[in-house]
């Protein structure tokens, strides 16, 4: 049985939770299924597997789209699959096909969009409700599509690594860490202004350059500043490991929120934005302030900071939280029952 699957990105070209999720899930199914990936490409296409049919990516989204939407046509002539399982919608859509919808929110919740935004969500929408079935990867992205009349079929959730657990470790200067793709809406300046506002701390953000124009920016905000940047690190997980809290001051409306996951997996306390879809995955094992509000964000900071038993209660039963209830080899059962099902 063939099963096609197709994404924007994938790592390492691209390192997200989106593409996680993904390469998860393939990384498992090629064990049971013959698999075939199909896949864009933005900054080098030697990162992606062996074998993988590669869309180059520009910086224009429509033109994108367009190229995706028939270099994907051709391909899936050349592959002939019995079943396609997708985490975009730039292609034409067709027999059997699951849907993987980690976030909404982005279109959903904006108070103003414009004309273009208005025009690409309703063609992406449309998109979704060709498919035989939408997966949504937490119960707010489920809620989210029903308001745009997207039937859901199943929720799956999205696991945590096992190799994301606690070290001992311990720190001459109390270390907060913010792991999470550099891109704007992800709000890392949130956090450096957060850290203008507190003493002997030392901030260290790390994750993959998604957006090169607001690193930059990044790097002139933080001058002066007890922070380091760490950008494409070849591993994220030491430094969530090395902290003493991480932070994830998220400015978006989140699908999932794999960053509070993997923190309370190494047993860290974790303060973070208040979205529905990270209450999900944290439940009452996290602080939770409004985003975008760098001075609350401060003030739960120096609050944790003098408070040592509050932050190991909630890194203590945070892991165990995790532990029980997200792991990639229960997300991957579940689709392997949902592909069994439309094969």
């Amino acid at each position: 049985m063939k099963i096609a699957f197709i994404c924007r990105y994938f790592p390492n070209d691209m390192v997200g939770g989106g593409e996680k999720y993904i390469h998860e899930i393939w990384k498992q199914a090629k064990k049971d299924f013959d698999i075939s990936l199909i896949s864009g490409w933005k900054n080098d296409p030697k990162l992606l597997p062996p074998g993988t049919y590669k869309i180059k990516m520009g910086k224009n989204k429509f033109l994108n789209y367009l190229k995706f939407y028939f270099q994907t046509k051709k391909y899936l002539k050349q592959i002939k699959p019995d079943l396609i399982f997708s985490t975009c919608v730039e292609f034409p859509v067709k027999g059997k096909s699951i849907f993987t919808l980690c976030h909404f929110g982005h279109w959903l919740h904006l108070k103003k969009l414009t004309l273009k935004e208005k025009i690409m969500r309703k063609i992406y929408t449309n998109q979704i409700k060709k498919f035989s079935k939408v997966v949504a990867i937490s119960e707010a992205t489920k809620q989210d599509m029903k308001t745009m009349n997207i039937k859901v079929h199943d929720l799956v959730y999205p696991g945590i690594d096992n190799d994301f657990k606690p070290i001992k470790n311990k720190n001459k200067k109390f270390t907060i860490c913010y792991p999470a793709r550099i891109s704007p809406e992800k709000g890392q300046h949130i956090a450096i202004n957060a850290i203008k506002q507190l003493k002997n701390v030392e901030l260290h953000i790390v994750g993959f350059v998604n957006d090169k124009n607001y690193f930059k920016k990044l790097i002139k905000l933080k001058k002066g500043l007890p922070v380091k940047i760490y950008p494409n690190v070849d591993s994220i997980k030491p430094f969530y490991q090395k902290s003493d809290l991480i932070l994830f001051p998220t400015l978006m409306f989140e699908g999932f929120g794999i960053t509070a996951g993997e923190a309370l997996a190494c047993e860290k306390p974790l303060i973070t934005s208040d979205f529905p879809a990270i209450r999900e995955v944290a439940d009452k094992h996290a602080i939770y302030v409004k985003p975008g509000d760098a001075k609350e964000l401060a003030k739960a900071i120096e609050n944790l900071i003098k408070n040592p038993k509050k932050r190991t209660e909630l890194g203590k039963k945070g892991r165990i939280h995790i532990k029980k209830n997200f792991t990639w080899k229960k997300t991957y059962q579940q689709f392997k029952k949902i592909f069994k099902n439309e094969l």
